[in-house]
């Protein structure tokens, strides 16, 4: 415990109970945040720490809603890389999705987001490098139809009577 009480008791006798409880609203004031608690309700209370529980128990419902969402968005990820054309596509990333539950995702969040940043780079790239290929293509396709309309307004003008 960092407990500042603990170090100075022997140096400060009859000062130990005072310390104590310094230490302890040093603490209180360091999770303040965490539960989001009124620090001066809590310090002009009678009861005997109830508000600190039900604090305690708002949070508590409150990690355990986050938690709820959290596995609902997981099981939507699981819906989408568990189809057949992802698996084809992605098989590496569908697998170890399928492999894992929420709380081993979270621990292993940093390697599968890098894997996942990965592909997508991968995939970037790719399409980048794609798109001069395409626009040759259509250059190209452009350049028959071209040639081929005006073969064919070649041969209309030499036969006019033949398509009439």
């Amino acid at each position: 415990m960092n407990d500042f009480s603990a170090s100075q008791k022997q140096g400060l006798h009859g000062y130990g109970d005072l310390l104590d409880l310094t230490s302890h609203q040093r603490n209180l004031l360091l999770i303040r945040p965490l539960l989001k608690l009124d620090f001066n309700k809590l310090m002009h209370t009678q009861e005997d720490g109830s508000y600190l529980l039900e604090g305690i128990r708002i949070q508590e419902k409150a990690v355990s809603e986050l938690r709820t969402q959290a596995e609902q968005s997981y099981q939507a990820v699981i819906r989408i890389v568990g189809k057949s054309d992802f698996i084809a596509s992605e098989g590496q990333i569908a697998e170890i999705f399928a492999s894992e539950n929420l709380d081993r995702a979270c621990a292993d969040n940093e390697f599968i987001t890098g894997m996942i940043a990965d592909r997508v780079a991968a995939l970037e790239g790719s399409l980048e490098g794609m798109v001069p290929d395409f626009e040759r293509c259509v250059t190209e396709i452009y350049n028959q139809v071209s040639s081929a309309m005006s073969g064919l307004l070649s041969l209309i003008r030499s036969r006019p009577t033949a398509f009439a």
